[in-house]
């Protein structure tokens, strides 16, 4: 067994004791990429993390502008560093690491980054830089890049500004957003 398929089966293991997990084979292009989720978003939701700060499990589900987006970054091809805003389950990820992106994945939710190196791991054998990212308190040491990816990062109206702003801090002065 490969490093990276034995680091993917324990964070399976470890994934599999905390939630119901689904695999569902997602066709990306001309490709098939197999990705593991909860099965249920709903089952995820928390009172407690929606009275801190009205937070909701849509990292769990598998958005349709989340496979437009993952079909169009697997057809660029590229290389160098990609910013991923709300990397969710990981299909954006595993689509930038197989086009030959070099790959951060952030996300608010430490279980999504969990899904995303486990998908990255299945579909490419490669495990991306992850990081716990809150748009409303950038750390400093976050430098700009050339192209930053997100999608469905928009479905609150307080996030529009919030992303404009990461977009400003984090986007080099040549550099491409895809949101």
């Amino acid at each position: 067994m490969t490093r990276a398929a034995a680091a993917a089966a324990a964070l399976r293991e470890e994934l599999g004791r905390r939630f119901v997990l689904i695999e569902e084979v997602i066709p990306v292009g001309e490709r098939e990429l197999t990705i593991v989720r909860p099965r249920s978003a709903e089952d995820l939701i928390s009172e407690e993390d929606f009275a801190v700060d009205e937070r909701l499990p849509y990292w769990a589900d598998i958005w349709p502008s989340s496979l437009i987006l993952a079909e169009r970054v697997l057809a660029d091809r590229g290389s160098g560093p990609v910013l991923e805003l709300g990397c969710g389950i990981g299909l954006i990820t595993c689509a930038a690491l197989i086009a030959g992106f070099e790959v951060e994945a952030t996300d608010y939710y430490m279980d999504a980054l969990a899904f995303t190196r486990l998908n990255a791991l299945l579909n490419t054998g490669r495990e991306p830089a992850v990081r716990h990212l809150d748009w409303r308190a950038l750390p400093d040491e976050l430098q700009p890049v050339p192209l930053v990816l997100a999608s469905d990062v928009l479905y609150e109206r307080p996030y529009a500004a919030a992303v404009a702003e990461v977009l400003r801090r984090l986007l080099s002065a040549d550099g491409v957003a895809v949101v």
